[in-house]
């Protein structure tokens, strides 16, 4: 038999308790909110900065763990943009024993195996500062209830119904 851990508050009560203490973290003077960017972070560290102290559990106690963050996601990119301009693959010349180019050699962009190991970083400290969508989800931030009507799926419809007036019939 086996048990399923729970992943967020279920009953209302819990619900309310989540949101109280939220709200409350969110309104103390005693915790102070994440200050400005690091000078040293570039366009997209910045960014993710600016989005990250936004969150309304996120303090400057955090600061060390946001830092790392954006610093990850910065060189992230600047590793994207590398293998973008440069390609999946390099080639580089094959030179005999005298000096002689005999043909290409073919393999992977030297920057794809740290960006794994980077995009594994990002995720945990994601993670670490309850910014994943299961974190989330634990402290009551998000719910995963269906909302009563989707905007999409009402347009749609209506599309339908307006393609079966103005379709002639067969």
């Amino acid at each position: 038999m086996t048990v399923r851990q729970r992943s967020g508050p279920k009953t209302r009560a819990e619900k309310a308790r989540q949101a109280e203490l939220l709200e409350r973290l969110a309104d103390s003077s005693e915790t102070k909110k994440l200050g400005p960017p690091p000078a040293d972070l570039g366009t997209y560290g910045k960014q993710v900065w600016k989005i990250v102290r936004q969150v309304a559990w996120i303090t400057s106690a955090d600061h060390g763990l946001c830092y790392q963050l954006a610093s990850a996601t910065q060189q992230a990119q600047e590793m994207r943009d590398d293998i973008k301009a440069r390609g999946m693959v390099i080639s580089e010349a094959h030179i005999s024993a005298s000096g002689v180019v005999v043909g290409e050699k073919l393999h992977a962009h030297p920057l794809l195996s740290p960006l794994r190991r980077l995009s594994t970083e990002i995720i945990g400290l994601q993670t670490a500062l309850a910014l994943s969508p299961q974190e989330k989800l634990k402290l009551g931030a998000i719910s995963l209830e269906e909302p009563e009507t989707t905007a999409v799926a009402d347009q749609l419809t209506l599309y339908r119904q307006a393609a079966a007036k103005t379709s002639p019939a067969r």
